[in-house]
């Protein structure tokens, strides 16, 4: 009895594969660690984001049956969240108010109804924020948004820990599925000196940053678009090996790409003042960022985000294609070395512009500093 071998891998298939498991093999660097809280803090999104996409090409280049883990709701509303303001299926408006129902719901932990001590509430706080170099680089309420919870169920960070547990499990059976080895340390190490946690209540940051000129629920998102940016610029690097330097170049560039087009939807409104649209204005009107928003930049985003490459022309004669054929090939002519300076320049451009911007209060009087408190 004879069996019919396994059909041959398409090209484009072998290549978006390959693409997926430098990834997952870098991603995966961050979040296995031991003890490095702040990789996980920092990584697991863009973790959920590249195990989602590459799972479903897993499963059809392959023929593999994947029985997620975790909560499918949970991992699409976690791979939404990279794309930051960029959601066809909700508007600016909604997305404030996402943020506002999800603080809301997270601030009810700490203030819950039936509180002792009500008069104390000056005390409390309800919101964590990791400092890089003294300049938040997440939050707490960014972490519940980046790992897609629904500010609209009961939620206790009791029941969040095990839900986020079988997210990051998902995230190593994808790792598991495509046969990477854990020989890959991932990102460059981190210097756990430059990173604090420091506390403090949510209906008090306004003020504190971003010259006071957002509510308080925009005023989280913007720190989690910030934090993104800030994230990738100093830390999506790695010395492992060229599979995890291109796994990192993809994160710079997809981050700096959605950053952009998330500041672009942000430029037309008028409720903004003038300072704020100016602040826009400058980091958008960048010769890369313009070259970022092109359509060619666009298209390479979604082949190489997505994994769709089926588009990149391929010769018969030829065993394989190539991430550098991919490349030129939607960016008309352009090499990877081209592509990362051009992504590199608009990414820190980005970066310390919000950067700045975030560390501006409405009032000298008023600095971040002024409202955080040691844990």
């Amino acid at each position: 009895m004879t069996t019919d071998p396994d059909p041959p891998i398409s090209p484009h298939a072998r290549l978006a594969l390959g693409i997926a498991l430098a990834d997952v093999q870098y991603v995966f660097g961050a979040l296995m660690r031991p003890a490095d809280t702040i990789g996980k803090a920092l990584f697991v999104q863009w973790g959920l984001m590249t195990s989602y996409e590459a799972q479903r090409h897993v499963a059809a280049a392959l023929g593999s049956e994947f029985s997620p883990v975790w909560d499918p709701d949970m991992a699409k509303s976690a791979r939404m969240a990279g794309k930051f303001f960029d959601d066809r299926k909700r508007t600016i408006e909604d997305l404030a108010d996402y943020f506002r129902r999800i603080n809301s719901t997270n601030r009810g932990v700490f203030f819950a109804p039936h509180r002792r001590g009500p008069a104390f509430d000056f005390l409390r706080t309800d919101l964590g924020i990791l400092l890089h170099d003294g300049i938040p680089m997440t939050t707490s309420v960014s972490g519940l948004f980046a790992t897609g919870v629904n500010p609209d169920e009961p939620f206790s960070y009791e029941a969040h820990g095990p839900r986020l547990s079988k997210l990051t499990e998902q995230v190593g059976r994808t790792f598991a599925s495509l046969g990477a080895t854990q020989r890959h340390s991932g990102p460059a190490p981190f210097d756990p000196s430059r990173f604090t946690w420091r506390d403090a209540d949510s209906a008090s940051l306004s003020d504190a940053v971003f010259e006071g000129v957002f509510n308080s629920s925009m005023t989280l998102a913007m720190m989690t678009l910030q934090g993104a940016a800030r994230t990738a610029n100093h830390l999506s690097r790695s010395e492992c090996c060229t599979q995890c330097a291109a796994a990192a170049l993809k994160h710079r560039y997809v981050v700096a790409y959605q950053a952009l087009v998330s500041l672009r939807l942000l430029r037309p409104n008028t409720m903004l003042p003038a300072s704020a649209q100016a602040r826009i204005d400058a980091i958008l009107d960048t010769p890369e960022s313009a070259h970022m928003m092109t359509d060619e930049y666009r298209r390479l985003r979604n082949g190489w985000l997505h994994l769709g490459l089926t588009d990149v022309p391929h010769d018969d004669d030829e065993d394989a294609l190539s991430l550098e054929r991919t490349v030129d090939h939607y960016t008309r002519g352009e090499s990877i070395a081209e592509v990362a300076s051009v992504t590199d320049v608009a990414l820190n451009a980005v970066a310390s512009a919000l950067d700045e911007w975030c560390m501006s209060p409405k009032t000298a009087s008023m600095p971040l500093s002024s409202i955080l408190q040691v844990p």
